[in-house]
């Protein structure tokens, strides 16, 4: 009766505790409910010390239920959804593989493809609310409404994560602060490259333009999300697991007595089956290390780069070295380079629009979201046309393309600069889109082709074993 009167009271106060203090309870409750279940079974409580384990549980439901206040942070609400679906989620597989052992291996590729649509979602989820907000705050500037006070009366009257970050935004414009500081404050996972077109284009004082060209690449993005592809990755990566789990099998409990039947008779496995072999039996050496850093280190570090945005200004370590990665593989290198042509284009265009000088035009493209290697030929362009040099000739020493040489010659286009960059942002725009999709429908059958050969291979050097050996046997009994 005192357990269940300590489990009760410590249970509660828990509860509380999150409601007001998530963090504090996220952090305490975990010591003390596996020092009280560590007391209790001492004692032969073994009832109540899994009762006080599933405390800490209890403490992650209530924190993930919870909706915090305006002014709260909502990330202790995000871990402690991450935690108990990670435990969920660890605790159905293990579950499932003691239950059913004999499917651990399929079972082991269902609970990895559930895991990758869970984080889809998010992901979705993610662009979804980058969407909804600056649609939202492109619809209020159209309109000419007060923003803050749009902001708020847009948030009123429901308390989910959308109309927390409207608020938070909406009290830092009241309290002065820029609309890129106060969206860098009040929505810290906002796109880098979404911040950094709205930290330019506020001192070209072009923010409703660059709004609407926010809006249109996330609708793009949207779209293109929804659209049916051809080639998907998880095809292969599901057609790997599974060739490679049945080699292995096969390499282990069945070559082997074939290998014994073949030196008993005094002959040989056929060539493919032994080159099988050999990369089987390396494939036990790497294969492990392998494993251990694609899952431990590479898989979480894609994740957790992928919800984490960039910031144009200060890029972090992991941001560099991708721009480094991307910047310095052949294919990558191409739509890297289209892509900050795309946004560089687009800011130039804003920025003379608004009758900004070449030099400050230039200066805005510094600011943003594109890849570090390309970003310093924007600043050595920048350099060059501060002390003299001409604007053409330098765009050109620089690597920047013929293309935004011939839009920035204002002897060709004369007052029409702008219109031109116009024309060269869409042009940027579609051929990125045109060469994914040339990407995709190239590569997808030659990864059909390759997955193929694989196949016929591993089939053959499957059963040449039986038909050399009823070849040899033939050829002992027969005169």
């Amino acid at each position: 009766m005192i357990w269940i009167m300590l489990l009760i009271i410590i249970l509660s106060g828990f509860i509380v505790l999150a409601i007001y203090q998530p963090l504090l309870a996220m952090v305490l409750s975990p010591i003390i409910s596996a020092t009280l279940a560590g007391i209790s079974a001492e004692q032969g409580e073994e009832g109540m010390a899994f009762l006080f384990s599933s405390i800490f549980l209890a403490v992650l439901l209530t924190v993930s239920l919870r909706t915090p206040k305006h002014d709260q942070p909502f990330w202790p609400q995000t871990l402690a959804r991450w935690i108990l679906g990670t435990i969920l989620f660890f605790g159905l597989a293990i579950s499932s593989f003691v239950v059913m052992p004999f499917l651990a291996v399929y079972g082991l590729l269902f609970w990895i493809a559930m895991a990758a649509v869970i984080i889809r979602y998010h992901v979705i989820a993610q662009d979804n609310l980058a969407l909804e907000i600056f649609s939202l705050l492109g619809s209020c500037m159209r309109q000419n409404l007060p923003l803050a006070t749009a902001l708020e009366s847009a948030a009123a009257g429901r308390h989910d994560k959308r109309s927390v970050i409207l608020i938070r935004i909406s009290q830092w414009l009241t309290f002065g602060f820029s609309l890129s500081d106060a969206i860098r404050r009040g929505y810290p996972r906002c796109p880098g490259n979404a911040l950094g077109i709205i930290e330019m284009a506020e001192r070209a004082n072009q923010l409703p333009l660059a709004i609407k060209t926010i809006e249109n690449d996330m609708f793009e993005k949207a779209n293109d999300a929804r659209r049916f592809k051809t080639f998907n990755p998880i095809y292969i990566i599901i057609l790997l697991s599974v060739m490679l789990t049945i080699v292995m099998g096969v390499m282990v409990f069945i070559v082997p007595k074939f290998e014994a039947i073949f030196a008993d008779l005094g002959a040989k496995l056929p060539p493919a089956t032994q080159f099988l072999m050999k990369i089987a039996q390396a494939g036990y050496i790497w294969m492990l290390p392998l494993f251990l850093f694609i899952n431990g280190i590479i898989i979480p570090l894609c994740i957790y780069t992928r919800f984490r945005p960039r910031r144009a200004n200060s890029p972090r370590m992991l941001s560099k070295f991708g721009d480094m990665l991307k910047w310095n593989l052949p294919i990558l290198k191409w739509f890297e380079k289209n892509n900050a042509l795309a946004q560089v284009t687009s800011m130039l265009r804003l920025s003379l629009s608004a009758g900004c000088t070449v030099n400050n035009a230039i200066f805005n493209t510094t600011g943003l979201d594109v890849n570090i290697y390309f970003k310093k030929r924007l600043h050595r362009w920048l350099k060059q046309v501060e002390r003299g040099d001409d604007v053409v000739l330098s765009a050109k020493k620089n690597d920047l393309g013929r293309p935004i040489a011939w839009a920035m010659d204002s002897h060709v286009h004369q007052e029409n600069v702008p219109r031109a960059l116009g024309s060269l942002e869409e042009f940027y725009r579609a051929n990125n889109n045109y060469f994914v999709n040339i990407a995709r429908q190239i590569l997808w059958p030659i990864l059909i082709i390759f997955m193929g050969a694989i196949v016929g291979f591993i089939v053959y050097a499957f059963f040449t074993p039986m038909v050399s050996l009823l070849e040899h046997l033939m050829a002992d009994m027969m005169p």
